[in-house]
């Protein structure tokens, strides 16, 4: 079978074993963690330096040949499904710590590193991130965190994702290569995000790969604390614990912040544990991460009267240890019920906690979920003091052919619902796009569009994403 017709320039570029066409491989990058069909490159580079990147993406504007960067492949949306073949950019061997400047308390990395490897690197140094990585770390990259403004670890104190970033390098889908905050003065170091005008750090950041290939990013690191404690409360109904979950977070001193939101979703998670929490109905976990031990057993003090004024049960500090301690390792066990999932985590005020629950419960039993035996969670995590990622999964079997059929029906219209009820999707890619321009404001797709034919005139880089709709991009 004879070659893609870019193999051999791409051998030249990053070396024989760094670029494959094989069927098998390419069946290998054609799926993420979304329940969307599977869309195969037509070739795999795996480039090890930002030179590397660079000839690359010139070589496709040149002959106008699709490319796509990846990550982990983890994004619950299509985010790095090739709709339109091309060149998928393997990033993960760029996959190192550049620097850890402990004077300004920032780390340089390339974009491919892992949370993992990332918080292991910055660890052994006595630092800690902000924002910790997704539950899926292990696999998840930097780089494709941010181009999806993922949630997940810390945030109930440190936001998103894009919120700890303080500069990009990044490959425009010309080849020109941008720097961003502080770094685009070349006498300066990465050590603040907003300067000389508009913020062009915040245009990369959940922008899915369509304006460019992050390479390196720089990051705000903290001294490792002391003392880490936890808490676990449990209530006999919803509307007590969001009230309690919802004061706790205001207060902006959990490093973490999670919620459970029915009897359920307790016993799916912990089946073992659910049995001993006789009555409760929903429960909350919190992490508390102090300089000392004495500061952090005052702040625990705090938040458990905050806790027990609503009604809350100490539940002791096993699943919270479970769960901090073991980080990337929690979202494993839920695919024990089906190894695929339909995401519709959005943000939304944590106000509505309760009355999105009610939604979600709603849409599960029109669509009779127990009756096709198919598990889920309805939960809620921290993304700042007043807002919170609301999550309705579930989880399926691919091999359950009425098991599939159900839940993509029940997909469809809840990215919509959620949409109409005023949440907000921290994510886009090729799973959200058609409900975006359907929905969404039209001016806010204008300038986006706009923005794209601007840096990629060719329409290389992630091409489906406007593709999709037919030919928007060249109206």
């Amino acid at each position: 079978m004879p070659h893609h017709p870019l193999y051999d320039k791409l051998k030249e570029i990053v070396g024989e074993q760094n670029v494959s066409d094989e069927e098998h491989v390419l069946i290998a990058y054609s799926r993420d963690a979304s329940p969307l069909p599977p869309h195969k490159p037509d070739i795999v580079v795996r480039p090890k330096s930002v030179d590397e990147v660079v000839s690359i993406v010139q070589l496709a504007n040149e002959t106008k040949t699709p490319v796509m960067a990846t990550g982990g492949r983890v994004s619950m949306c299509g985010a790095c499904l090739p709709l339109k073949g091309g060149i998928m950019i393997d990033m993960t061997r760029m996959n190192k710590v550049l620097d850890i400047d402990e004077d300004r308390l920032v780390v340089e990395a390339e974009a491919g590193i892992t949370w993992a490897n990332l918080l292991y690197e910055v660890d052994k140094r006595g630092y800690k991130l902000g924002y910790r990585g997704p539950y899926s770390g292990h696999a998840a990259t930097i780089g494709g965190s941010i181009s999806c403004n993922s949630t997940g670890l810390g945030g109930a104190k440190w936001g998103q994702a894009p919120d700890s970033v303080v500069s990009l390098e990044v490959v425009l889908p010309t080849g020109e290569v941008l720097e961003t905050g502080t770094a685009v003065n070349p006498y300066a170091k990465r050590f603040a995000r907003y300067c000389f005008g508009p913020d062009l750090t915040g245009l990369f950041l959940g922008d899915h790969g369509i304006l460019g290939v992050k390479t390196k990013v720089a990051l705000k690191v903290y001294p490792k604390p002391e003392a880490v404690l936890y808490g676990c409360f449990g209530y006999k109904d919803l509307e007590s614990c969001a009230r309690a979950f919802y004061q706790i977070q205001r207060t902006g001193l959990a490093e973490d912040l999670v919620i459970l939101c029915n009897r359920k979703s307790i016993e799916y998670i912990l089946p073992d544990a659910a049995t001993a929490f006789t009555g409760i109905e929903a429960l909350f976990v919190y992490v508390i991460e102090a300089e000392t031990q004495k500061i952090g057993e005052a702040i625990k003090e705090y938040l458990d009267s905050i806790a027990v004024k609503h009604g809350g049960i100490d539940l002791g500090t096993m699943f919270p240890e479970m769960f901090w301690n073991a980080k990337y390792e929690m979202i494993t066990p839920l695919f024990e019920w089906g190894p695929e999932w339909a995401g519709s985590c959005h943000l939304l005020e944590t106000t509505r906690i309760v009355e999105a629950t009610k939604k979600s419960v709603e849409l599960f039993k029109k669509y009779k979920f127990d009756k096709f035996g198919i598990k889920y969670i309805i939960t809620a995590m921290c993304a700042g003091r007043t807002v919170c990622v609301f999550t309705a999964h579930p989880y399926f079997s691919s091999l359950d052919k009425k098991q599939r059929e159900v839940v993509l029906k029940y997909w469809e219209e809840r990215k919509r619902e959620v949409i109409k009820y005023g949440g907000c999707f921290y994510w886009t890619g090729v799973g959200l796009y058609p409900i975006v321009v359907e929905l969404l404001r039209k001016e806010w797709w204008n300038v986006l569009v706009k923005i794209k034919k601007a840096l990629d005139p060719n329409c290389i880089m992630n091409p489906g994403a406007f593709k999709i709709l037919g030919d928007v991009y060249e109206a």
